[in-house]
């Protein structure tokens, strides 16, 4: 059996070198991996060898209760994680350190820990008890109990409307968490959008013109919400001089046209001099 120790592991397989390395070992790999399984009963770390980044592609991943697994220095793909059995209380972690990749799938109960330091994901992470960022992006959705940002940190959430990320409980922000979303249709109308569910304060999260961030409490839940704000409201014709009895048109625009708000209402300040409708 592999030792604690940093040591490149000469068999092919990796789902045989995690079987045999030894508990706080280390795997060194020295060309991409891939695995249709890839099972922790014993805290390992996987690394690509000097500065390199080779790829790590597993379909179904497990970690055992209490045990935790950390990817450094790989470009995780297609990195599915399962309960370990049907006993699992899920309390495995695990951390990705300097890593890139997407098609990261962690469901809500399979993980307790999920940590991002210093790397750029792609996926779902779900997380038990605490999803910890530290100059991370993660390019997706996420869903943990409580949530740690500490340095910089990026969120990109997908185009689909549906997923809308989660804080259980409590938000431990160092700096706000940049959010970026693209760039809007500039003619159309920009439906707001729940991004995270969340009592945490909408000043713990920033967002690139033209957007902006609301909290809003509804009947399900506390969100915050991206929108396009109005900047102004152009009256056409700005004056106007009419006979008593005569009726004139008058328009107002909204500014910009992709604002999110299109609602408007007409009112005069002295309706016995002149009455106004329309929508």
């Amino acid at each position: 059996q592999l030792g604690k120790v940093r040591i490149a592991v000469s068999l092919k397989a990796i789902s045989k070198a995690v079987d045999e390395v030894a508990d706080g070992g280390t795997i060194i790999l020295l060309s991409d991996a891939t695995s249709s399984v890839l099972s922790f009963d014993k805290n390992v770390t996987i690394k690509s060898y000097d500065g390199g980044k080779y790829t790590v592609n597993a379909t179904s991943t497990y970690i055992k209760d209490n045990v935790t697994a950390i990817f450094e220095s790989v470009d995780a793909q297609n990195l599915i994680f399962w309960k370990w059995d049907n006993d699992s209380r899920g309390s495995g972690n695990v951390v990705f350190k300097n890593c890139t990749g997407s098609g990261i799938e962690i469901a809500d109960n399979v993980i307790s820990n999920v940590t991002l330091e210093n790397s750029q994901l792609g996926g779902r992470f779900g997380a038990q008890g605490i999803l910890t960022l530290k100059n991370a992006t993660i390019n997706g959705s996420f869903s943990t109990k409580d949530f740690v940002a500490k340095g910089n940190n990026i969120y990109v959430p997908t185009k689909n409307y549906r997923d809308t990320s989660r804080i259980e409980g409590k938000a431990t922000i160092e700096n706000a968490v940049k959010i970026q979303l693209s760039a809007p249709d500039t003619t159309t109308p920009y439906q707001e959008r729940k991004l995270i569910e969340t009592t945490a304060d909408a000043s713990n999260f920033t967002v690139s013109s033209p957007y902006q961030l609301k909290k809003q409490t509804e009947y399900n839940g506390t969100y915050i919400y991206a929108f396009i704000p109005v900047t102004s409201v152009t009256l056409t014709p700005e004056t106007l001089s009419i006979e008593e009895g005569k009726t004139a048109e008058l328009t107002a625009t909204i500014s910009p046209a992709n604002a999110s708000d299109q609602q408007f209402s007409w009112n005069v300040k002295d309706t016995e001099i002149a009455s106004v409708y329309g929508y």
